[in-house]
C-alpha cells in the first residue's frame, strides 16, 4: 500500500509543479508579474504576433524572400487611356522600372531594369546638306550611329546587377573581396529607326542598335544608396564596358551601297570598342558622362563615330506613375467615394 501511494505522488508531482509555476514563468517573461489563465492565453497570442512581425522584417538569412517593386510609367495620355478609355496619341511612350532586392549575403544582392518604348507614326530623319557637291553635315549621320537616341520610334533598356557580400569560405574563391572592388554589372541597349534623306527623291530607312556590357564600381555605401524599403535612391558610379554599334535595315542592302558610302563615309555596318562612363543618380534623375572609343574602319577614321568621342546626358527615369485599375472596379469606386 505504501508503495502504491509513493508511485502516485511521483506521478502527480510534475503536474502540480507545472500548474503552480508554469503560468507565472510565462507571465513573468511578458509582464513581469504572474497572471490568471485568461491573461496567459492573451499573452500567448501576443507572443505569436510578435514572432510573426519579426519574421516579416528584412534579414540577412538565406530564407529572406527579398523585395520586388514594379512601376509602370508613361506620358499623361497613357494614364487617360487606362482610366478613361481615351484613344492614344500618335506619338507616345511607356516604360517599366523593375527592382528586386534579394539579400546582402547573396552573390547577387539586387538588380534593376529600366525599359522605355517610344512609338510614333513616323521616325526621325536626317537630311543631307551639300555644298559644291560636297556633303557638309556627314558628322550628323555619324553621331546618330554613335548615340541612336530618339523620341519617336525607339527602345531603351538599362540594367544594373549589384553583387552581394557572401561569407568567405576556405578553399573557395573570395567573391566578397571581388565584389568590394567591382560592385556589379551594367547592361544597356538602345535601338531606334531613322530615315536618311539623300535628296528630294532618294531616302533610305535604317535602324541602329547600340549595346554596352561591363563592370562598374559604386562609391555610395549600401546603407546610403538604398532607402529603408531597399529601393535605389542614390548612386555615384564609374564603369568600364565593351560596346558596339550595328547598322541594320534597308541601308545595308547592295542597292544602297552608294548611299551608305556617301553619308557614313564607310561601307562598314558594325563597329565595336571600349567605353568608360561616370555618372550619378538621385532618385529618378541620372546624369552620365560616356567616352566610347570605337575602333577604326580599317585604316580610316570616321568623324563623329570612331576613336574617342564624348557623350553627355541627363535622363529622367520615371515620368508619371500609372495606376492600373479596371474602370468600374470596386477599388476605383472606393477611391472615388473617399
Amino acid at each position: 500500500m505504501k508503495t502504491m501511494i509513493f508511485l502516485l505522488l511521483v506521478l502527480l508531482t510534475p503536474v502540480v509543479l507545472s500548474q503552480s509555476s508554469g503560468h507565472s514563468s510565462i507571465d513573468t517573461l511578458i509582464n513581469g508579474t504572474p497572471g490568471e489563465n485568461e491573461e496567459d492565453s492573451l499573452n500567448m497570442k501576443e507572443i505569436q504576433l510578435t514572432n510573426s512581425d519579426i519574421r516579416s522584417l528584412p534579414t540577412t538569412s538565406t530564407s529572406h524572400p527579398g523585395k520586388v517593386y514594379v512601376d509602370f510609367v508613361g506620358s499623361g495620355d497613357i494614364q487617360k487611356s487606362l482610366s478613361e478609355g481615351e484613344k492614344l496619341k500618335a506619338n507616345t511612350g511607356m516604360g517599366v522600372i523593375f527592382e528586386r532586392y534579394v539579400y546582402e549575403s547573396s552573390y547577387i544582392q539586387s538588380f534593376e531594369i529600366e525599359g522605355i518604348i517610344n512609338i510614333a507614326s513616323t521616325s526621325d530623319s536626317i537630311r543631307a546638306s551639300f555644298q559644291n557637291n560636297f556633303l557638309t553635315n556627314r558628322r550628323d549621320f555619324d553621331n546618330y550611329i554613335l548615340n541612336p537616341i530618339s523620341s519617336k520610334q525607339s527602345l531603351y533598356i538599362n540594367s544594373n546587377i549589384y553583387f552581394g557580400y557572401p561569407e568567405i569560405k576556405e578553399g573557395r574563391f573570395p567573391f566578397r573581396r571581388f565584389s568590394e572592388l567591382c560592385s556589379g554589372i551594367n547592361f544597356r541597349t538602345i535601338a531606334s529607326n531613322n530615315v536618311w534623306s539623300i535628296n528630294d527623291t532618294t531616302s533610305v530607312n535604317l535602324g541602329v542598335i547600340a549595346v554596352r556590357l561591363g563592370l562598374f564600381h559604386e562609391f555610395i555605401p549600401d546603407d546610403y544608396r538604398l532607402s529603408a524599403d531597399k529601393r535605389s535612391k542614390l548612386s555615384i558610379f564609374l564603369g568600364l564596358n565593351y560596346t558596339c554599334r550595328a547598322i541594320i535595315g534597308d541601308i545595308t542592302s547592295k542597292e544602297n551601297y552608294e548611299s551608305r558610302e556617301m553619308t557614313l563615309g564607310s561601307n562598314q555596318t558594325f563597329f565595336n570598342g571600349i567605353e568608360a562612363n561616370f555618372g550619378f543618380k538621385l532618385n529618378n534623375l541620372r546624369a552620365e558622362f560616356q567616352m566610347p572609343v570605337l575602333f577604326k574602319s580599317g585604316y580610316k577614321s570616321i568623324d563623329g563615330l570612331t576613336n574617342a568621342q564624348f557623350l553627355f546626358g541627363i535622363k529622367f527615369i520615371g515620368g508619371f506613375p500609372l495606376e492600373i485599375k479596371p474602370r468600374g472596379s470596386k477599388e476605383e469606386n472606393a477611391g472615388n467615394s473617399k
